[in-house]
């Protein structure tokens, strides 16, 4: 009983998202193939309204209760209610479809080899959470335990922010354990299985989101030749595996870039769900808050409108600052005086620690097998790439998360050395699914020979053509004359 409570927590957070998602970007009255692109957003975007309805409820009512569960019954309602009335037209299905590339005639080995990959993803990720049921360190010492903290703690779920508790990061936003905590209010428990299931679909949901936005951007090769690559990342899998809040953020950041790519192909609320999205991220942890900064600079340097997507994030910016301000002890960067900061940005060894670190990281990444930099390197060094809408933005927010995340190292209170090993390589993994999008987006394969070819019944002249033979026949008869 308590595995059927659990499944229904997750799937009505699916149902709010994709229902949200339906309405700000509408679809046909039927299913159209651009609602597996709407179904993964929806999985991120329902799991964070989600978490962001919880909080409010802990704010408005004091503590965790069971019928809380009527609140995103009430969501899933009124937003397929709305997701229906707006369902009146899909403007991704009006868009021109990518031309087919020389991956076309290896369409079916990648698939199945695609497959393949996937099938071992799967079984990796359930050995990973078989053997590590409660995650990994992270897991267990901040999102986990905070999320037993609202969950427990009654009217007195505030002390999980408490100074005292600086080694779990209580300034850390309530996404995965607000999540966590609102799922176990159907079970009754606190159930491993949520913490597992939530990992599972932010893990496959970016997966599936990166393949789809693809495939509705680039051509259905890429978009597959995309999800090899991330699924063949072995550490990737074992992230995702450790219930670490590492990858619902780097979902976020791929939708983002997503949606800001697509904006030409969306309508003005799509906007909106950018907006949206890029909070969500600031809602998991404090790098969301940079992103989002940096989504706006980029949005303002390519001459892109920013008022909607300010308007989407509004909400949810104002929940963060809610937290941030009454619950939240200050981070961790702040124990530290401007003289101190000073000196350490003086500091050429940091510079060169910093430095030493990201090559270290980036040769090892993706674990013991092929590092994925290295084809993906050779691709884009080697084949033609052309600038693409939203490409340049995303180019701007990934160079420039790299940029902070330096700085931060610098002027940490905490052992650099210590503090690269251990967190570095899963910041490069969050940016990995955006990385990944960005370069196949800009990268050209060269064409099929027929792509672009327009088979018809019909001659210009009006007259009914024969077959291939028949009308290659006066072609060759007027060479041969």
């Amino acid at each position: 009983m308590t595995s059927v409570a659990a499944f229904i927590s997750l799937l009505v957070p699916i149902i709010i998202g994709f229902a949200f998602v339906r309405t700000c970007i509408p679809g046909e009255r039927h299913l159209c193939r651009h609602d597996w692109l709407r179904l993964y957003l929806g999985i991120g975007v329902g799991f964070g309204l989600c978490s962001c309805s919880f909080f409010v409820w802990l704010l408005t009512y004091g503590a965790a209760h069971v019928l809380y569960i009527a609140v995103e019954i009430g969501l899933a309602i009124m937003f397929g209610a709305l997701a229906a009335y707006r369902a009146t037209g899909c403007s991704l299905c009006k868009a021109s479809m990518a031309l087919e590339t020389t991956l076309a005639r290896w369409k079916h080995p990648l698939l199945i080899l695609f497959g393949l990959i996937f099938l071992s993803a799967c079984l990796s990720f359930a050995l990973e959470s078989r053997i590590y049921p409660e995650g990994q360190g992270d897991a267990w010492a901040i999102w986990n335990l905070r999320a037993r903290s609202l969950f427990r703690g009654g009217e007195q779920w505030r002390n999980a922010f408490s100074g005292t508790l600086i080694l779990s990061l209580p300034d850390y936003p309530l996404l995965l354990p607000g999540l966590v905590a609102r799922s176990w209010i159907y079970t009754g428990t606190e159930t491993q299985d949520v913490p597992v299931g939530i990992a599972a679909l932010f893990t496959f949901a970016t997966v599936g989101l990166l393949t789809a936005a693809l495939s509705a951007l680039a051509g259905r090769d890429k978009a597959v030749l995309a999800g090899i690559v991330l699924l063949g990342t072995t550490s990737f899998i074992k992230l995702g595996a450790a219930q670490y809040a590492d990858m619902p953020i780097a979902f976020f950041f791929l939708a983002s870039i997503v949606l800001a790519c697509m904006q030409d192909q969306l309508p003005m609320s799509g906007a909106v769900l950018l907006g949206i999205s890029a909070a969500l991220a600031a809602w998991t942890k404090n790098e969301g808050l940079l992103f989002f900064a940096l989504l706006l600079i980029a949005m303002k340097w390519t001459k892109q409108p920013v008022s909607r997507v300010l308007l989407g994030a509004s909400c949810i910016l104002a929940l963060l600052a809610v937290f941030k301000v009454s619950l939240a002890p200050p981070n961790y960067l702040a124990q530290s005086g401007g003289i101190v900061i000073i000196r350490k940005l003086m500091s050429p060894s940091r510079y060169v620690l910093v430095a030493v670190g990201f090559v270290y990281h980036l040769i090892h990444f993706g674990g013991r097998r092929l590092n994925p930099l290295i084809p993906l390197g050779a691709a884009l060094l080697l084949l033609k790439h052309t600038a693409k809408r939203g490409a340049r933005s995303a180019a701007i927010i990934l160079s420039g998360m790299c940029a902070g995340v330096s700085f931060v190292y610098l002027i940490t209170p905490f052992d650099l050395a210590w503090q690269i090993a251990w967190s570095l390589g899963r910041v490069i993994l969050q940016l990995w699914p955006a990385a990944l999008f960005t370069c196949f987006y800009i990268i050209d394969f060269p064409p099929s020979p027929t792509a672009g070819l327009v088979f018809s019944s019909e001659r210009p002249d009006g007259l009914r053509s024969g077959s291939a033979s028949q009308t290659r026949r006066p072609l060759k008869y007027r060479i041969n004359r």
